[in-house]
């Protein structure tokens, strides 16, 4: 059994985007230009990476804070030493760890902020420097030039 391609007689792709045969396209600036892109998002993974490892950290210490709390109230009554005036302590101390809570879930708010913003603004320098680096390498060409930057991308 032959193992020709049976689309190479409609279409011989290797000769059609061979550098020979598309005038004007430089495909090692496509590359360069892709592989730009693919560190981009790379730089964007570390970062959000480190947000929620971040934000995970805020977490357990506030899971922490909050155990040890209960786990002493908790001690106390067991052994008897609650009175009524731990209960009436108790109840104004609730005021206070409702606003902790709300101190720590502002910060943990503020940790994944920052890290989408970080984000965002490296997708959005990465984007504007793609798009002209698209501009340049889309040009017309004079005949029998390179594109221009020859693959290679400047920083701005």
């Amino acid at each position: 059994m032959s193992q020709e391609n049976p689309f190479e007689s409609f279409f011989d792709f290797q000769k059609f985007f061979s550098p020979s045969q598309v005038p004007g396209v430089s495909l090692e600036a496509w590359s360069h230009l892709y592989q730009k892109n693919l560190e981009a998002l790379d730089e964007v993974n570390k970062v959000m990476a480190a947000g929620i490892q971040a934000c995970a950290e805020k977490q357990a210490v506030v899971l922490q804070q909050a155990f040890t709390g209960v786990g002493e109230n908790f001690q106390r009554a067991l052994e008897g030493k609650a009175s009524d005036n731990d209960a009436a302590t108790a109840i104004a101390g609730a005021g206070g760890s409702f606003e902790e809570a709300l101190s720590n879930l502002r910060e943990i708010a503020e940790i994944v902020t920052r890290a989408n913003v970080e984000a965002m603004n490296i997708v959005q320098q990465r984007l504007g420097e793609s798009l002209g680096e698209i501009n340049e390498i889309s040009a017309p060409q004079p005949t029998g030039s390179a594109p221009k930057g020859g693959g290679k991308a400047t920083n701005a």
